[in-house]
């Protein structure tokens, strides 16, 4: 009886020191997997934005005395 009590407590043991902080660190691992993808795309969205701006801006630069298309200011 007392080994069989000894086991389980082993058991919750190891549950309680290996099982659960490897789930939170599991967790925690998706969250920083997110974290990192949505970083990326800012990144990639800010290059974007900036390759527009500048090639609009490249493009009124080699041709001046042309206006845009668009009706609002640039």
């Amino acid at each position: 009886m007392a080994e069989g009590r000894r086991c389980a407590e082993f058991v919750m043991l190891l549950e309680i020191f290996v099982a659960i902080p490897s789930l939170v660190m599991a967790e925690i691992a998706w969250c920083v997997r997110f974290a990192v993808v949505l970083t990326c795309l800012l990144v990639l969205l800010a290059v974007a934005f900036g390759a527009v701006g500048c090639r609009r801006a490249e493009r009124q630069h080699v041709m001046p005395g042309i206006e845009p298309s668009h009706p609002w200011p640039a």
